[in-house]
This record gives structure tokens, C-alpha cells and sequence, in this order.
């Protein structure tokens, strides 16, 4: 175990326990072990090489969306990409999978964050991103294992990691009714690229599980 969090965005139905565990960071409201980051590198010196072997397709397991999410922020991180990322989550996240560590989250989110929503902030799709914090269910019992839920990975992947680009348009357009900015959006050359792409069939290919296994 390498990280506890308090944050859920996976529905209910994918988790029958008071808690589950996926592989990836959940880093809202979260606490950890220093166990859990001996070895970590910031600069991922050697995902160069790592990159080149099955690696990512074995912790996927065809998952592609996730894999080309993975490949692309660790790209980021490490340098290699058209763009970089200075962050500490992404070469977090490769740590742990390079060591099996999981992350423990609840059943329900626990979790409120104050700065979301507002007008002066930044992120303003609070209504999406953060569920209301709520008590956990006391007549759940704990998982009888210790193994990562897929398909809740599955889910987090298809609905906010890597979202096919029609679902990332009606997330946009679900923000901006709620904030008033939707005229911003349509006079958004970048939206009407994306728009283009859908109408073509231009879209990358979900994951390889099927609609009705990870969505509400």
C-alpha cells in the first residue's frame, strides 16, 4: 500500500466494499508513508528506456486510453514530450507503478474542496470534478483482498482521465451553462476543431471494455 485518500469519483455500483484500491493516484485529501516514496525520482531518468519496453501495455492490459494517457503526462514529466510538466504526481504515479503500490480510496467521497466552484477560482467545474462529501455506508465491509479494482481505473480513464473528445465537448458545454460562459466556447476556434474531428469520425478508440462495464 502506497497511499490513502479520501477523494472518489467511481460511482457506487464498481465498489461493494467500504473501500477499494486502484494503482493510480487519487491526490485530493490524501496521506502517505515515507516507506512509500523511497526511490522516487522527480525527474523520471529512466522512463527513456522503460518507455521502449512493454511496460505500459502490461499494466494497461488494453486499456488504450489509459496507456496513452500514462505515456503522454509521463512523457511530460520526463522531459521527452513536445511540452513539459513540471509536476510531482505524474512521477509519483510511475514510481508506484514501477513498485505494485496501490491507493486506498473510499466508497463514497470524503472529501470537499473549498476552491472549486468559486468565481475567482481556477477550476471551475466543480459540479463534475467533486462529488459532495458523504459519510460511508457502515453496513459495507471491507474487501476481503488487497488487488485493483480495473474496472473502476476503467471508469476514471473513459470519464476524466482520457475522455473520448464527444464527451470532453459535452463536459465543456456542461461547465460553461453552469458558469454562463458558453459564448466563450463557441467562438472558440479550438472547440470547433474538436468539433470538426467528431463529425469526421475522427476520435481515438475507447478502452477495450465495453460502455455498459464502467459507466453510470
Amino acid at each position: 500500500m502506497g497511499m490513502i485518500g479520501g477523494f472518489n469519483l467511481v460511482p457506487s455500483q464498481y465498489i461493494p466494499y467500504q473501500h477499494d484500491f486502484i494503482r493510480l493516484l487519487l491526490v485530493w485529501g490524501w496521506a502517505s508513508w515515507r516507506r512509500s516514496w523511497k526511490g522516487y525520482d522527480p525527474d523520471m531518468k529512466d522512463w527513456a528506456h522503460l518507455r521502449k519496453t512493454d511496460f505500459l501495455a502490461r499494466i494497461t492490459r488494453g486499456n488504450r486510453r489509459l496507456k496513452t494517457y500514462l505515456q503522454t503526462q509521463f512523457d511530460r514529466s520526463a522531459g521527452l514530450g513536445p511540452t513539459y510538466l513540471d509536476s510531482w504526481d505524474f512521477p509519483l504515479t510511475y514510481h508506484f507503478l514501477k513498485k505494485g503500490l496501490l491507493t486506498a480510496f473510499p466508497h463514497t467521497n470524503l472529501v470537499g474542496n473549498l476552491g472549486l466552484g468559486h468565481p475567482a477560482a481556477v477550476n471551475t467545474r466543480a459540479s463534475r470534478l467533486l462529488p459532495a462529501p458523504q459519510p460511508l455506508p457502515p453496513e459495507l465491509p471491507p474487501p476481503p483482498f488487497i488487488y485493483p479494482n480495473l474496472l473502476a481505473e476503467a471508469y476514471l480513464t473513459s470519464a476524466y482521465w482520457n475522455p473520448p473528445l464527444y464527451y470532453r465537448a459535452y463536459l465543456r458545454i456542461e461547465a460553461d451553462l453552469a458558469y454562463g460562459t458558453l459564448w466563450q466556447t463557441f467562438t472558440s476556434r479550438r472547440f470547433w476543431r474538436k468539433a470538426i474531428r467528431i463529425a469526421l469520425g475522427k476520435t481515438n478508440t475507447l478502452c477495450s471494455q465495453k460502455p455498459s462495464e464502467y459507466r453510470v
